[in-house]
């Protein structure tokens, strides 16, 4: 390659360079004025919603509407609460009476037929079966109050 075809090449680049930084300008100057000529769009629904608040705002017995809310408010507490100890009182009856399940007599006596014809229990066995039997009935009593009555004070033990 010859000094001469050197030198127009390195014109070429420059004269390349030039004209990409004129492009570049001009880009910027038809941005500037294309952000210049954007309007805002109003949103039909936030401007429909808003005003719906403001007129609400305006004709609405503030105290009332306030005092309503609160009420509404400890009412979901309460029922919360008692929602929350209904259920565990529930939950633990099944377990109750999961263990009471698992408790059998230690002797049992079948005929030809495989039927039970009688069943003997150890003291302790017989023990723990009445006990766990005792506490599903009281747990059932406690929980037939809560529905019945709405008197949850029996079963916050059983919640525990």
């Amino acid at each position: 390659m010859t000094d001469e075809q050197a030198n127009e090449k390195e014109n070429e680049k420059e004269n390349e360079k030039e004209n990409e930084k004129e492009n570049e300008k001009e880009n910027e100057k038809e941005n500037e004025k294309d952000n210049e000529n954007v309007t805002p769009v109003a949103d039909p629904v936030a401007e429909s919603i808003a005003e719906d608040v403001k007129d609400r705002l305006a004709h609405a017995q503030e105290t009332d509407e306030i005092r309503k809310n609160v009420v509404e408010h400890f009412a979901k507490e309460k029922i919360d609460e008692r929602t929350s100890l209904l259920t565990s009182a529930l939950v633990k009856r099944a377990e109750k009476k999961k263990e009471l399940d698992k408790i059998k007599p230690d002797l049992v006596a079948h005929d030809d037929n495989g039927k039970v014809v009688s069943s003997r229990w150890t003291k302790d066995q017989l023990k723990k079966h009445n006990e766990l039997q005792k506490a599903l009935n009281k747990m059932d009593k406690a929980i037939q109050r809560a529905v019945k009555d709405a008197d949850y004070e029996g079963l916050k033990k059983f919640a525990k």
